[in-house]
């Protein structure tokens, strides 16, 4: 399971905060009001017509989000380059955008978490640039990172960066 943190007790959908607390317990995850997680792990992604598909199935119908609400995206467990990558971001965004008016740019889609463990990355993605005001999780495990790159001083944002199982040898 992915732990998400829940940020607040004021919109609990009705849930009373006993119920909540149980369901905390019980689920040993965190319940996260109008979380959306695009999920594309461990679909064997590794040809850009691989990824136009999966992002495409995913996406079948539109996924409507309200102002408040908060995204991630799940690429891990693939065999994914940082440019297969920056083209399923686009496309997971490109839908986003279209199917939200609300959200006229990429960089006003509320992205939070981007999940890109276990994967074929050599260097963290330069696309990763354009949520560098909204993400606050990046999860780089088990690639084959070499450099943290300075790119990563701009996430304002950032609360949780992983990238244990890589060969880090300068930042």
């Amino acid at each position: 399971h992915i732990k998400y943190k829940f940020e607040s007790m004021e919109d609990p959908k009705g849930i009373s905060e006993e119920r909540l607390q149980q369901l905390l317990t019980a689920n040993d995850y965190y319940y996260l009001p109008n979380f959306v997680c695009i999920d594309l792990s461990k679909k064997s992604l590794k040809t850009k017509e691989n990824v136009e598909q999966e992002v495409e199935k995913a996406m079948a119908g539109g996924i409507v989000l309200s102002k408040d609400s908060v995204i991630g995206i799940n690429l891990s467990m693939n065999y994914l380059s940082s440019q297969l990558i920056a083209d399923a971001l686009d496309l997971i965004c490109n839908e986003l955008i279209f199917h939200n008016p609300m959200f006229l740019t990429v960089d006003q889609l509320p992205v939070k978490e981007i999940y890109l463990a276990s994967n074929s990355l050599a260097e963290v993605p330069e696309c990763l640039e354009k949520f560098s005001h909204t993400l606050e999780v990046l999860i780089l495990n088990r690639n084959c990172i070499d450099t943290l790159p300075s790119l990563l001083t701009s996430f304002t944002r950032l609360k949780r960066l992983e990238f244990q199982g890589n060969e880090i040898k300068k930042i």
